[in-house]
């Protein structure tokens, strides 16, 4: 008989289970976070190394995105936008002068209705100096002609300008504006012709207070060139919404 303590060789009693130690939690989210971060860090300093070197280069083509100019050709007359002081209308002189025209047609922007006497004096020098511009380059008068009315928006001049050579039996213009001016004005002209058989082109006069190669250096180019990029957006969207012509 078997003792209750007698325990058999061949089958030996099962080893204890052992205790599982739990492995710490995973911060998979937090290691996502530094990831990212760290992505985020070299991404930024990768830019800033960029725009350091190349700034120059990257600013000089934001300022040439603004700008456009048609081949020139002889036309029934060229056309000076509004704003400025001597460069646009020195400009038109000079298509003249080289016989790209025998007409010239100056338009002025429109002296507001508010008491801002700074304003409309600005506006009164900029007519005074075109004038005497014009007497000074010996212009016969019978060539020059000037709008009736002041425009306060490129939109307007364009609109004009169609009417005023129509009118004329003209078919052809140059169209003189500022320099950062051109390429919304080009858009403005494209807008308004599109269905008409008229050749415009643009012709930016050159601007002399801040040139492109350093207009950053510059305040008062530095606020044209936003006031610009401002404008060119807007009469994007108005004009996608704007049936051409109108």
């Amino acid at each position: 008989m078997t003792q209750p303590n007698d325990l058999d060789s061949s089958n030996p009693p099962p080893a204890p289970a052992e205790k599982s130690i739990p492995s710490p939690k995973t911060t998979g989210g937090s290691g996502k976070k530094k990831r990212w971060l760290r992505r985020f860090i070299i991404t930024f300093f990768l830019c800033l190394v960029l725009a350091v070197c190349f700034h120059r280069s990257l600013l000089q083509s934001a300022a040439s995105f603004l700008v456009y100019a048609s081949p020139l050709t002889t036309c029934d007359a060229v056309i000076v936008l509004g704003g400025g002081l001597t460069e646009r209308i020195e400009k038109a002189i000079e298509l003249y002068q080289d016989g790209f025209t025998k007409d010239i047609l100056i338009l002025l922007p429109e002296i507001p209705e508010s008491n801002n006497a700074f304003y409309k004096n600005q506006i009164n020098i900029e007519s005074r100096i075109c004038r005497e511009v014009i007497d000074l380059r010996g212009i016969p008068v019978e060539q020059t002609h000037w709008a009736p009315e002041g425009f306060n928006s490129t939109y307007e001049e364009i609109q004009y300008i169609k009417n005023w050579l129509r009118e004329r039996k003209k078919r052809s213009a140059l169209i003189v504006t500022g320099w950062y001016q051109s390429k919304r004005a080009k858009w403005t002209i494209d807008h308004f012709f599109s269905d008409s058989e008229f050749e415009i082109g643009v012709v930016p006069a050159p601007e002399e207070s801040f040139p492109q190669e350093n207009w950053w250096t510059h305040e008062q180019g530095i606020i044209t060139i936003e006031n610009e990029t401002i404008k060119s957006i807007y009469y994007l969207l108005r004009m996608t919404f704007t049936a051409p012509g109108a």
